[in-house]
């Protein structure tokens, strides 16, 4: 009951505000979205929104270094369509001896250059880096300290008024950037494939 009346002026305020559109015709009204607050996959990418996603990826550089990881992340919409991510990555290496586990945090910028009329679909680009501190050298005879840089692209679909999933692929580059000397730096040069579910808090 308390939070009945807590979300009722909000419902009426949302109503109100927004009874009529253009030329006098009724407009449509989210009340789910004014009761609770809560983001629908229809105001995805849109300006001032923002977004989690959860997800799997796995990467490979058709040699000796492959992972699989898991990851989280947060965009954010600073205009329509254009987006800023936060991500932390923890990765998991098989590459010869042991294997290696790693945390990746990264920052993304992505542009969903093409959407369906109803923005079920989007298609996106991005570009981005990281650095990733690992419990042993990735690649072998390389460091435990990386820098990350990737570029991608993917697809997303909303799959409910609360979620959306997500897929991609990406180049996926290792390497210290030269900051141990020119003699300690070992790279890898892979393809990485991933898939997530996006939602709104």
């Amino acid at each position: 009951m308390e939070q009945f009346f807590r979300t009722l002026p909000v419902v009426c305020l949302a109503i109100a505000s927004s009874a009529f559109g253009q030329e006098g015709q009724p407009a449509q009204v989210d009340l789910t979205a004014a009761a609770t607050g809560k983001q629908t996959q229809s105001q995805y990418t849109n300006a001032d929104t923002g977004w989690w996603t959860f997800g799997v990826g796995a990467s490979s550089d058709f040699d000796a270094i492959s992972d699989i990881n898991v990851m989280a992340n947060y965009e954010y919409f600073v205009t329509e369509d254009v987006s800023v991510i936060g991500e932390v990555a923890i990765r998991d290496f098989d590459i010869p001896g042991d294997d290696v586990q790693a945390i990746n945090p990264a920052i993304v910028f992505r542009w969903h250059f093409w959407s369906s009329d109803d923005n079920d679909w989007t298609v996106f680009g991005d570009i981005g880096i990281g650095i990733m501190l690992s419990t042993d050298d990735v690649p072998q005879d390389g460091t435990s300290v990386n820098f990350t840089p990737r570029v991608g692209v993917g697809v997303t679909k909303a799959i409910s008024d609360s979620w959306r999933l997500q897929a991609g692929v990406r180049w996926s580059h290792i390497s210290n950037g030269r900051i141990f000397g020119d003699d300690d730096n070992p790279s890898s040069d892979g393809a990485m494939a991933y898939i997530g579910f996006t939602t709104s808090f």
